[in-house]
């Protein structure tokens, strides 16, 4: 990257940084649509900092051309100031690329999985085979695993993706090491948290937190278990109006869920 401006950054910080003109040269690939969008998202924003270019450059890098399957691109830049203008510095600047091959979506590997196959995993990323490959569709896949694992009270999962680049067809492969975690219902969780309310001498939060138990869940395991925690006269006497000073000046709002 290369700066052709004189004054500081102090001042750069204090007003912000606006681009007037954004140019790309080099090996684009001729692809001048997503240029020419990515050309207006950085002439949109206000840059602050004394990194803001480094900033901008890996934004062209990750946002252009990665998600444009261009995974390996290569980006270098260089700006040029002009005069200030509505309370900012103005810049122009030039982006040089080396975009690479493009590459495309190749197959998914996933490993571990036992409440989903991989069929229905598969079915979570909007992401054919073939399609241009791109990472923001790879993290919204891996939300909705996750979301579908919560659903399934998996609330520990925890997924470890992972690429695999074939230059030879220009394709990137997907391999997830699925870690479903303990299985935990929602009733566990409750009766965990009003516990640790109760380690902790929170005992209107326990109280609280152990009436929410039973009334949601009064046939559960944990709802026999919250029965006799609420036999301790420490949190018996607490949640109600005439909660006494032991009760550490919990309130409702307390609850833990």
């Amino acid at each position: 990257m290369m700066f052709l401006w004189a004054p500081s950054v102090v001042g750069q910080i204090a007003t912000g940084i606006r681009l007037v003109d954004v140019q790309f040269s080099g090996d684009t690939q001729e692809e001048v649509v997503y240029l020419r969008q990515c050309a207006a998202d950085l002439k949109s924003r206000i840059y602050e900092g004394p990194e803001w270019l480094d900033h901008v450059t890996e934004r062209v890098r990750e946002l252009c051309l990665q998600e444009n399957g261009y995974y390996k691109a290569v980006v270098k830049s260089s700006a040029r100031q002009l005069p200030d203008k509505d309370d900012t510095h103005q810049f122009v600047i030039t982006f040089d690329l080396d975009v690479g091959p493009q590459y495309r979506t190749g197959r998914f590997d996933f490993t571990n999985n036992r409440v989903f196959s991989a069929e229905e995993l598969r079915s979570m990323f909007d992401l054919a085979s073939g399609d241009i490959f791109r990472p923001a569709k790879i993290r919204q896949g891996i939300a909705r695993m996750r979301d579908a694992y919560i659903a399934r009270e998996y609330p520990n999962f925890t997924p470890v993706p992972d690429t695999s680049i074939d230059d030879s067809r220009s394709v990137i492969n997907v391999a997830i090491y699925v870690d479903e975690g303990e299985h935990t219902p929602p009733e566990k969780v409750l009766f965990e948290k009003a516990m640790a309310a109760w380690q902790a001498k929170r005992y209107t939060v326990a109280n609280l937190t152990f009436q929410t138990l039973l009334n949601t869940y009064p046939n559960s395991e944990y709802a026999r278990k919250a029965r006799l925690a609420l036999e301790d006269p420490r949190i018996a006497g607490c949640g109600q109006p005439w909660s006494p000073p032991e009760c550490n000046g919990g309130s409702a709002n307390d609850t833990v869920r």
